[in-house]
């Protein structure tokens, strides 16, 4: 899926998800949110559908909102 920086989709189901450095450097630009990356943690992988992954580099909270 692809969304408009600054906007998305909320999964309740999903504990924890993996977006991309520049992504989230969008994200920030577009909200002005100040989203802190945490690279002091144990890397989690991700497993992707076909069986390929990624590793996590960091780790962050980022703000989210419903409606205006």
């Amino acid at each position: 899926m692809v969304h408009t920086a600054g906007s998305g989709v909320i999964d309740p189901g999903c504990g924890r998800a993996l977006i991309g450095l520049e992504t989230l450097e969008k994200h920030i630009d577009v909200t002005g949110q100040d989203v802190a990356i945490n690279k002091d943690h144990t890397p989690i992988f991700f497993r992707g559908f076909n069986g390929e992954g990624e590793r996590s580099i960091g780790v962050c909270t980022i703000p989210w909102e419903c409606g205006k």
